[in-house]
């Protein structure tokens, strides 16, 4: 036999082998990329939700004190109309105040006493002095309870959006 020819031979059976040395390997590196990708994929879109879920719980958060921030308004509006209401009702016909009087006790001045040794009520017309500062201490706390019922409302909103207890 031919050296030449067994020579040929195992050179051709050598670049046959690694040239599937070389396949082999690509093939390992294609699979290893479309894993990666894979992986890539699915996280990227983990992400996506994600994210939405947050943007949405955000919008719904804002959404809900919007509301009640326009609540708040509103009854701070109503407020201020039923106190204005009071006060031209009080300027016309004045405030009054019903104290109750034990017999014998101290009785409120201006006002006659009880008869026949009972407990009994006196009515009193308040000074417009003093109408004015309960209206209006009335009407502060008032404006006070809407500001709290909407901190409430605030805070109850950001414990749902940041699922806290």
């Amino acid at each position: 036999m031919n050296p030449y020819i067994i020579i040929a031979f195992l050179l051709a059976l050598a670049a046959t082998g690694l040239g599937g040395v070389h396949y082999g390997k690509k093939l390992e590196h294609d699979e290893w990329t479309t894993r990666e990708l894979d992986i890539q994929t699915k996280a990227t879109a983990k992400i996506q939700q994600n994210r939405d879920d947050v943007l949405k719980a955000e919008h719904d958060g804002a959404e809900a004190i919007a509301g009640a921030s326009t609540y708040y308004q509103k009854e701070i509006a109503r407020l201020k109309r039923e106190k204005d209401a009071a006060a031209a009702a009080d300027h016309t016909g004045g405030l009054y105040v019903t104290a109750n009087c034990p017999a014998g006790g101290n009785q409120v001045p201006g006002t006659a006493a009880p008869t026949g040794g009972s407990d009994g009520a006196a009515v009193v017309r308040l000074s417009d002095e003093a109408a004015d500062f309960l209206e209006s201490e009335a009407s502060r706390a008032d404006s006070i309870v809407a500001q709290l019922t909407l901190a409430q409302q605030t805070i109850e909103q950001y414990r749902k959006t940041c699922k806290m207890p």
